[in-house]
């Protein structure tokens, strides 16, 4: 846990900023809707109805990528679950993934007595703190009450590293509210002992995105039209998770193809403006909203659409389902790229761009089997999705290959579930 001394110079340097912060997120509607969890719960007010029969964990995940990293997790754990995050998107994508949470809400700000009535109405037998979101008074909160506390699925960039190092005590005894850190690969570990910590609380356990993306799929609301969609008969290319730049980037690349494009932003609010970038190329474009309730799949007005932007949450991974290729955003504009395997489950080839820090060493893994393609920029990526859409049997062997490596590196989420039953034995109330 932190010293006195460091904790409240960190509280009051940050409380002052609570007021700024809060004035931004009002500017958005998601939290507007939820401001009053950004205080924690109100004074008084009865502890969230949880059956103790099983343990009580408490996890933060950020994105919607580390709420369903977490899953496999919590499902060998067997334990009763909150979530928190930050943002809207993963709290729906939550609630549609057929895990009973308990309670699904947004973090408070990191005050002491925001955190205290949280943790006092959660009442955590354990808590997880899914890849990279870090808060000092959270995380002292738990360490005074002797809360069992975990890293899970870590990742520790670069610049994680570097400004952690530069924090020194601090950074340390803040990481050291975790009874263990478990991280994806090496080079996190190397890089959280260079922050200062001890190497026997550190574990490298693999990725537990293998373990989701082996999983059932949920069913979703919108399970009906994603049928319909991957039913068409026309090569269909799948944009995931695009970023600004990325759209022009492959509607450039697949001019003249008679294929069949789906696109589905990292962001869902920009959905009308990709359909208007396509419009503006003389494409037949339409939202999924409104494919998925045209009477006639593939055709709206009369004529045949090329172009499908997605704007509902937690379908992507059912859309690539068939699919000729599948390119993978925000590898172009430095984000770091997101997750490939929901793609490669169902044995369709993958392309990436240059910028993977994300998922950097399982994209060396899949370059080194040749289970995944990667390009340096929009030329290589046009030349790239052509060629697999000419040839689908060199296709074919990528995605057959991708599996095949997905189903490898599976087991993470065993493992960490086996790790912390290990340290709790005894210990949990």
């Amino acid at each position: 846990m932190l010293y006195p001394l460091v904790r409240w110079t960190y509280t009051l340097l940050y409380a002052p900023l609570a007021l700024p912060i809060l004035a931004h997120l009002l500017q958005r509607r998601d939290s507007r809707r939820r401001l009053a969890e950004y205080r924690g719960p109100a004074p008084g007010r009865a502890t969230i109805a949880a059956p103790r029969a099983k343990p009580v964990a408490w996890l933060h995940a950020v994105s919607v990528g580390e709420v369903l990293s977490a899953l496999p997790i919590l499902e060998a754990l067997d334990v009763t679950t909150h979530l928190t995050t930050t943002i809207e998107d993963a709290l729906v994508v939550a609630d549609r993934s057929g895990y009973p949470f308990a309670s699904t809400r947004f973090l408070p700000l990191d005050v002491p007595w925001f955190m205290s009535r949280l943790i006092e109405t959660l009442k955590p037998d354990i808590a997880l703190v899914c890849e990279t979101d870090f808060w000092p008074n959270m995380l002292h909160e738990l360490a005074i009450r002797r809360v069992p506390t975990f890293l899970i699925n870590g990742r520790i960039s670069h610049k994680i590293c570097a400004l952690y190092s530069l924090l020194g005590r601090f950074s340390s005894r803040m990481f050291s509210a975790f009874d263990r850190l478990i991280v994806q690969t090496e080079l996190d570990a190397q890089r959280l002992e260079q922050i200062g910590l001890p190497h026997e609380r550190i574990l490298v356990l693999g990725n537990t995105k293998y373990d989701w993306a082996s999983r059932p799929l949920a069913q979703t609301p919108h399970d009906r039209g994603a049928s319909r969609l991957v039913s068409g008969s026309r090569p269909r290319i799948v944009v995931g998770s695009s970023h600004p730049g990325d759209e022009e980037r492959v509607l450039d690349a697949m001019a003249g193809l008679d294929v069949e494009l789906v696109i589905a932003p990292r962001h869902v609010n920009r959905a009308s403006e990709i359909v208007r970038m396509a419009e503006l190329r003389g494409l037949q474009t339409t939202l999924f909203s409104r494919f998925e309730n045209t009477e006639e799949p593939g055709i709206e007005n009369g004529a045949r659409i090329d172009v499908v932007v997605v704007d509902v949450l937690g379908i992507l991974p059912r859309l690539y389902e068939g699919a000729r290729a599948a390119f993978i955003g925000g590898c172009f504009d430095g984000s770091g790229g997101h997750n490939f395997l929901e793609a490669v489950r169902h044995g369709v080839p993958v392309v990436m761009g240059p910028h993977v820090r994300n998922f950097h060493q399982d994209v060396r893994t899949f370059l080194e089997a040749r289970a995944i393609l990667q390009v340096q920029d929009g030329n290589g990526l046009g030349e790239t999705l052509r060629m697999l859409v000419a040839d689908s049997d060199q296709g074919r062997e990528y995605g057959e290959r991708g599996l095949r490596q997905l189903l490898l590196n599976r087991g993470a989420a065993k493992r960490t579930a086996e790790e912390i039953r290990k340290v709790t034995a005894g210990q949990t109330r």
